[in-house]
């Protein structure tokens, strides 16, 4: 009889334990890293420059297109980098053509000299630009406002000769919107001025012991 009991005692309590709520989980969800940080070089060109100088140009279809420098004072013959930022200020996602290097396929520079004389491009360079081929063609769908930043040395487009005040000037290759297709620069176009000055390097000083 106590056997029988013992049986039925248990067999009506088996499927509870067997359903029973595991216990609470003790540590906290890992957090995700975010995909800027990890996979879009693009979206990491902006944090990168995001304490440059900002000069903001022209807002066209729904795209601002921004120039940045580091610095406005570089020092001949050191690096003189730029950003071409696009970043969206609709309200809506917008659709962007993306294609490395982004010069010349994303966007083109002209440089002016303090007498708003065109500096000449280097010839090796230009060529180069004219007959290269882009490394990346793809479509992608932008937030609404999230940017794209593209990078671009000057030191190696352009035949800086003398130290002076010089303005940059970028420009959007292909107006980008909703129904972005290639095509031949549209007017107006959207465009990004910038300023800075560039100073000769001193020579190097030797000290003399009389």
């Amino acid at each position: 009889m106590f056997l029988t009991k013992t049986l039925a005692i248990g067999l009506l309590t088996a499927p509870a334990l067997a359903t029973a709520a595991p216990p609470p989980a003790t540590t906290s969800p890992k957090a995700l890293t975010p995909f800027v940080a990890s996979a879009d070089p693009f979206a990491m060109q902006v944090q990168r420059s995001q304490a440059w100088l900002a000069f903001p140009g022209t807002n066209v279809g729904g795209w601002l297109l921004e120039l940045r420098l580091p610095t406005n004072v570089f020092l001949l013959p050191n690096p003189i980098e730029a950003v071409v930022v696009f970043k969206n200020v609709s309200s809506a996602p917008l659709r962007l053509y993306l294609s490395t290097p982004g010069l010349p396929y994303m966007f083109s520079t002209s440089v002016f000299d303090a007498a708003s004389k065109p500096v000449p491009m280097d010839d090796k360079e230009r060529d180069h630009l004219e007959d290269g081929h882009a490394e990346l063609g793809m479509f992608r769908d932008v937030p609404a406002g999230t940017s794209l930043g593209f990078s671009c040395e000057l030191q190696h487009l352009y035949r800086f000769s003398r130290p002076g005040a010089y303005k940059l000037l970028a420009t959007a290759r292909w107006l980008p919107n909703r129904h972005w297709m290639p095509g031949p620069a549209p007017t107006p176009a959207a465009t990004a001025p910038g300023a800075f000055t560039l100073l000769a390097s001193k020579p190097a000083t030797t000290s003399t012991n009389r």
